[in-house]
């Protein structure tokens, strides 16, 4: 059987926004996101992600928000010492971890620090959003390549040596199996 990647071949139609087209194997991010092979998302493979969910516009204002924050956050707060220490408030901020080490106590820096957090958790839940649409996307696409090379193997049955079929209705019997289990656990 062709070692092909799910991805390759499957439909794409969930990870859209307003302004994004929906995704098919001819998009150069989709095939950047095809190419990270293995059964764990890598990090890498955010960036094509979000590119293909249309979320960049969303990434960059969120960048400029948090650089914009951070600026305010240094030259707006007395117990916030530079930039890197105004970086790692707004970092707090973003992740709600809140460890209190700096805080902002001028008119600035906290309406510097409400914009940033409320759209941080507008930004990180569209970002969550489009990695879930892609992880479902991905099983849903070795679901039917299963299905499709299960098929195959049915309508080619005299071809199948002994091994073949005795591995093929091992798989049947997982599958009626399964399919009890989901009757009668509802």
């Amino acid at each position: 059987m062709d070692e092909k990647h799910p991805l390759e071949e499957a439909p794409s139609h969930t990870m859209q926004s307003a302004e994004a087209a929906p995704l098919d194997s001819s998009d150069a991010a989709f095939g950047q996101v095809a190419e990270n092979r293995g059964n764990a998302l890598r990090l890498r493979a955010i960036g094509p992600i979000i590119r293909a969910a249309g979320l960049v516009p969303w990434t960059m204002a969120f960048a400029i928000l948090f650089v914009a924050a951070t600026l305010v956050v240094d030259t707006a707060e007395p117990s916030v010492e530079g930039f890197a220490n105004a970086a790692w408030l707004n970092f707090q901020v973003v992740t709600t971890i809140g460890l209190g080490d700096f805080t902002c106590t001028s008119l600035a820096g906290r309406l510097a620090a409400i914009a940033l957090s409320v759209y941080s958790v507008f930004f990180l839940a569209l970002v969550t959003g489009a990695m879930v649409a892609y992880c479902n996307e991905r099983m849903a696409a070795r679901r039917d390549e299963s299905v499709a090379h299960f098929l195959d193997q049915l309508e080619h049955l005299e071809d199948l040596s002994p091994d073949d079929l005795a591995s093929l209705s091992g798989k049947i019997r997982r599958l009626r199996s399964r399919q009890h289990e989901r009757r009668y656990s509802r």
